[in-house]
């Protein structure tokens, strides 16, 4: 019921998220002109996490996942709000590296999840503190977009979705530059597989992210 509830919030959330995204870029052009905005990149690793399940069409078959490691590189902003309030737009490419497959003892069918895709955050941050290293606590909307547009059975169909990501960081401001190390979670709501015998894939992912800025 949890997740029937979610679900309903996020398509609703879909329609509005470009409206936030208009927003985050109408804070960044203003917060530009007042020098409230630090420009910086980040990088990472990110572990893909994929919930599946065969419909009974294919009761014989066995739902094998694979979650291995990917990795991803990214621009953001951190646009000061409050003192410890903070909203941060970030555009990233992710480079996956998953794949479920569903077999039995006459054939195999085998899907990438998503080897490449283009991210579109806006988090809401909260430091704990005003101190030059303070941790940190962040949630907001992730825009996800498969780049790869050949649909064959070796590669993800082309579908975006909506996923909710939450975590935390310690940001550490030196003499020159910020550096922030972070983890993250990201909820995938959307079944992301078109193939007529799955019920659904989900696509979760777990990331560990190293933002320098200004």
């Amino acid at each position: 019921m949890i997740f029937f509830c979610l679900t309903f919030l996020f398509k609703k959330l879909k329609k509005a998220y470009f409206l936030v995204l208009l927003l985050s870029f109408t804070n960044l052009l203003y917060a530009q002109e007042n020098k409230r905005v630090s420009l910086g990149i980040n990088a990472g690793i990110n572990h893909s996490i994929i919930l599946g399940r065969l419909n009974q069409d294919v009761a014989n078959f066995g739902l094998t996942t694979f979650d291995k490691i990917g990795f991803n590189l990214g621009i953001l902003a951190d646009i000061k709000l409050k003192k410890r309030f903070y909203i941060n737009p970030r555009d990233e490419v992710h480079f996956n590296n998953s794949s479920f497959q569903f077999s039995n003892s006459f054939s195999i069918y085998e899907q990438k999840i998503r080897p490449i895709s283009l991210e579109f955050k806006s988090y809401f941050t909260f430091l704990r503190s005003t101190a030059p290293t303070s941790s940190y606590f962040f949630l907001g909307p992730n825009y996800r977009v498969t780049i790869n547009k050949n649909i064959s059975p070796s590669t993800s169909p082309v579908i975006s979705d909506l996923t909710l990501d939450l975590g935390f960081g310690l940001k550490n401001k030196l003499d020159h530059f910020t550096i922030s190390p972070e983890i993250r979670y990201s909820f995938g709501f959307k079944n992301i597989s078109i193939h007529p015998s799955m019920d659904y894939i989900r696509l979760h992912s777990i990331h560990l992210v190293f933002n320098l800025s200004e």
